[in-house]
């Protein structure tokens, strides 16, 4: 008796699922790093960006190949390969940078020696200067200063402490300062102390430069002509003008008689003309160099001597004798 039975047909078998994909992301990033870093190790002042790009660059490379992906391999190699270069060259820059030749030069230990900052300084002499020129010598010397509100063109006619006296360096010197010599009534030049000037056409307004001064004061000058005496109470006083043109175009005669004087009292007298006994100041346009001088006199007080002749428009004050 045979057993005749059929195997039931198999089912349509379901398809195996798609292995998954590899993940090379750290691979790849570990790769393109290693690169960077490979490239930076040779440049001083990035190689240090170098080795820290190739220490990434080696750990991705490392857990790429833990996990089985792609670029692992040459990830490590270059992110190793790059922190040996980075070392190797920041050692050498380094060492470059650091160590200088040495020149043995015979010289005196004392050359060598640090300079002890002085304890004292001599304080300079800087009566006759000007406050701004004194203040600059000061500061050289490492002195403080207080000029007491003076200007700077004034000049400096006391100070304290005193030049040559030893003083330790931040000492404050004081100083007292009057106007330059002739820039006011209240401190005229001595006589016959020459000022530079310049002169202005009237006409064409062109400049010409000169130099004047005054002086063979005369107290009480008498005219011989009886039509030419001063006033009851008055004298006549007489003083010498002096012109030096450095350039052409001074008109001796309108420099002179710009010539005022003042008393002690601020009292302001205009020069008198006189025809008899005077040299006057010639009426010449002086060329470069040529000289010129004449007596200017004015009439004042029987009580009046000596005083202050100014000139340049008021703006030079100089003693007539």
């Amino acid at each position: 008796m045979s057993n005749n039975y059929s195997e039931p047909p198999l089912g349509p078998y379901a398809p195996l699922p798609a292995p998954p994909a590899q993940r090379g992301g750290l691979g790849k990033a570990g790769l393109i790093l290693g690169i960077i870093a490979v490239a930076l190790a040779f440049i001083p002042g990035l190689l240090y960006v170098g080795f820290v790009l190739g220490i990434l660059a080696l750990v991705f490379g490392i857990i790429a190949l833990r996990r089985g992906t792609g670029r692992g391999l040459p990830a490590t190699i270059l992110g190793g390969a790059s922190i040996l270069l980075a070392s190797l060259f920041g050692a050498i820059y380094g060492g470059g940078a650091s160590t200088t030749p040495s020149v043995a030069v015979d010289t005196p230990a004392a050359a060598h020696a640090t300079k002890a900052a002085p304890t004292k300084v001599s304080a300079p002499d800087v009566v006759g200067m000007t406050v701004s020129a004194a203040e600059k010598e000061l500061e050289s010397q490492d002195l403080l200063f207080d000029a007491n509100g003076a200007d700077d063109d004034q000049t400096v006619t006391a100070q304290d402490p005193a030049a040559s006296s030893e003083i330790a360096p931040g000492t404050v010197v004081s100083l007292t300062a009057q106007p330059p010599l002739g820039s006011s009534v209240a401190a005229p030049a001595p006589a016959g102390n020459k000022f530079d000037m310049e002169s202005t056409n009237r006409i064409d307004g062109t400049k010409a430069d000169y130099q004047e001064w005054v002086d063979s004061y005369n107290d009480n000058f008498v005219s011989s002509n009886e039509f030419e005496q001063p006033d009851a109470g008055k004298k006549y006083v007489v003083v010498t003008v002096h012109v030096v043109a450095t350039t052409a175009g001074v008109d001796a005669s309108t420099v002179a008689y710009d010539l005022a004087l003042s008393d002690a009292s601020g009292n302001v007298y205009d020069s008198t003309t006189l025809v008899e006994g005077l040299t006057e100041m010639p009426s010449v346009t002086l060329g470069a160099g040529q000289t010129a001088q004449g007596q200017v006199a004015f009439e004042v007080p029987d009580s009046f001597h000596g005083g202050v002749a100014s000139f340049g428009d008021g703006t030079i004050f100089e003693k007539t004798n």
